[in-house]
């Protein structure tokens, strides 16, 4: 899929879907649609410019995962955080997105990234996820995130390509 403004309003459909559906997309459920479009006008232009890196996928032309990582700048050119990984909820379990992360890892890989980062709001499922893939945590930001459930601690694990 093309950055462009379609692929943008295809984007904030499934991260409000996500963010509805409890994942950790950044967004509580109740999240207004167009704070989350606010959030997606700057990532989908750092796609189109080049500056993250990016896949998607769609099932009958509909955006169904979506996976971006912004490489690093200067002294830390060599390393990337990952800024976002999500899968339409009906999908979740299904292999889709460890799919999505291998791609933009070999991707990353390719660009001549080194390691690359992701911090999300501490859960096991989570964790289990980018262990799998193999992350392993370096560091936590202790009650760094909100939750519906109050204040919770942000995990940050990386992986060496």
């Amino acid at each position: 899929m093309a950055a462009d403004s379609a692929f943008g309003v295809a984007l904030v459909g499934l991260w409000h879907e996500s963010a509805q559906a409890g994942g950790a997309v950044g967004f509580a459920a109740a999240a207004p649609r167009a704070e989350i479009a606010r959030a997606a006008v700057p990532l989908v232009d750092s796609l189109r410019q080049g500056r993250a890196l990016g896949v998607a996928a769609d099932q009958a032309r509909r955006l169904v995962g979506a996976a971006v990582l912004r490489p690093g700048q200067g002294t830390r050119s060599r390393t990337g955080t990952l800024e976002l990984l999500m899968v339409e909820p009906a999908l979740t379990g299904c292999g889709l997105g460890s799919q999505l992360l291998g791609e933009l890892l070999t991707a990353a890989r390719d660009r001549g990234l080194q390691r690359v980062d992701v911090a999300f709001a501490q859960d096991e499922r989570g964790q289990r996820f980018f262990e799998k893939a193999g992350f392993t945590v370096w560091g936590r930001r202790p009650h760094w995130q909100q939750g519906p459930d109050g204040d919770r601690d942000e995990l940050i694990m990386g992986v060496q390509l």
